[in-house]
């Protein structure tokens, strides 16, 4: 059995299936694959990729993502893979991640989630955007207060770290990927980016930020105020942020948000 699981979930988006599964094809040999069909009207079809060694579970009713992760994170734990990989329908990894991930993490006992820099690409225009965030984990033990940089599709962690910090809590959705990197950051994880473009990030009309970007916003603020640090800067640009996304015309919360930018060297 191979070290790492690549969890794909899906809901009625077999294109955006095919998209992914097609780019993980240069690297097959290192890894197996999971896909999760979470209660699709047609069900995914995997029948053109049997070069990849997938498992298709189809669950019986949507579960709006949070019930596939958990999914995963049982399955992953009781086939015994030291790694869970996760790439979103519509997605997809550039050639050469998986080793480069499997590497830092064998090479660095201590990292627990290893996510990426990425390509933000907005399918409707085409627009293509580097996303470059901070990437040591002490600077995101830190930074992780203010906004979350862990983009989850470009996500490998130990398994055993999943087992350790439970599962993803449906209450957060759509943010819930946000709540469960600072609930392992508080448990003293570490997280860290791996410093290059390793996935292109599609997004589309049907994404679930695009259809749900307030709600988001929203659940952000409530994973912000669960995990707020008192003695940490960003929690409170944190919540000053996420006020400012939710209530732009809010005054004089602008000028604030500008002013402590300021006052700490904000460079992102």
């Amino acid at each position: 059995m191979k070290k790492v699981v690549v969890v794909i979930p899906v809901y009625n988006d077999q294109a955006g299936l095919e998209l992914s599964l097609q780019s993980l094809l240069p690297e097959k040999d290192l890894f197996d694959v999971l896909v999760l069909d979470d209660g699709s009207t047609v069900p995914a079809d995997i029948s053109k990729f049997p070069e990849l060694s997938i498992h298709l579970e189809r669950l019986a009713v949507n579960t709006k993502l949070t019930g596939a992760l958990n999914r995963s994170l049982l399955y992953a734990q009781e086939k015994g893979y030291a790694y869970i990989a996760r790439l979103d329908a519509g997605d997809r990894a550039i050639n050469g991640r998986f080793r480069k991930q499997i590497d830092y993490l064998d090479s660095h006992p201590d990292i627990s989630v290893l996510g990426s820099w990425v390509y933000f690409i907005t399918s409707t225009t085409g627009q293509v955007r580097e996303v470059i965030h901070p990437h040591t984990w002490q600077e995101l033990k830190k930074m992780m207060h203010y906004a979350c940089y862990v983009y989850h599709p470009a996500v490998m962690m130990r398994t055993e770290a999943t087992t350790r910090a439970g599962t993803y809590d449906a209450r957060f959705f759509p943010a819930d990927d946000y709540e469960y990197w600072l609930r392992m950051l508080d448990m003293g994880m570490k997280i860290e980016l791996y410093p290059e473009i390793l996935i292109e990030y599609i997004r589309t009309l049907e994404s679930l930020g695009a259809k749900q970007g307030r709600e988001q916003l929203k659940a952000a603020l409530r994973v912000k105020l669960k995990h707020f640090d008192f003695f940490t800067m960003w929690s409170y640009l944190g919540i000053v942020n996420s006020l400012e996304d939710l209530y732009p015309r809010l005054f004089p919360i602008r000028g604030l948000k500008r002013l402590a930018k300021k006052l700490i060297g904000f460079r992102f």
